[in-house]
């Protein structure tokens, strides 16, 4: 399970329906009947099955996955799925709001987009190796499966 939802919505004493589950974790009804597939447990077998709000939320507990806590240096590669350097050690800045700034750079395995969202305060701790790409220096970050395109800081001053 890739998704991370919100626990807070189930009740814990309370019971739900598969479709009442659907509808307050804002997911498909096919959802819930694959987690019964892989062992979340109805109450008793009549239908329609009724499920503990305990029970729920300790089953997507149980089966959620870890987060990758980035080191420093390291931005995520959404297409590979893991924390990476960026190519060439550069980065790229930029503003994302008045507190928080988006490093970018290239992956050097699939040659696409590298990104970690950082406040502004921990600029130098989340840094890490990696230099921050100056105005003449350009970044190669792809912008999608067949286009690439040269982002050069230019633009961003």
């Amino acid at each position: 399970m890739s998704r991370r939802y919100n626990l807070q919505r189930l009740r814990s004493e309370a019971t739900f329906t598969a479709k009442e589950l659907a509808v307050l974790l804002r997911v498909n009804i096919g959802t819930v009947r694959r987690w019964v597939m892989k062992g979340l447990k109805p109450i008793d077998r009549q239908v329609p099955h009724l499920f503990l709000g305990s029970d729920v939320a300790s089953f997507l507990k149980t089966h959620a996955k870890s987060r990758q806590p980035l080191a420093p240096g390291e931005l995520y590669c959404t297409p590979c799925r893991a924390p990476r350097k960026p190519a060439d050690g550069l980065v790229r800045v930029v503003p994302h709001t008045a507190t928080s700034v988006t490093f970018a750079g290239s992956c050097p395995v699939c040659g696409r987009g590298l990104n970690r969202h950082v406040r502004i305060g921990e600029i130098a701790e989340k840094l890490g190796a990696a230099r921050i790409a100056h105005r003449d220096e350009p970044v190669t970050i792809s912008g999608g499966r067949h286009s690439s395109q040269r982002a050069h800081l230019k633009e961003d001053a």
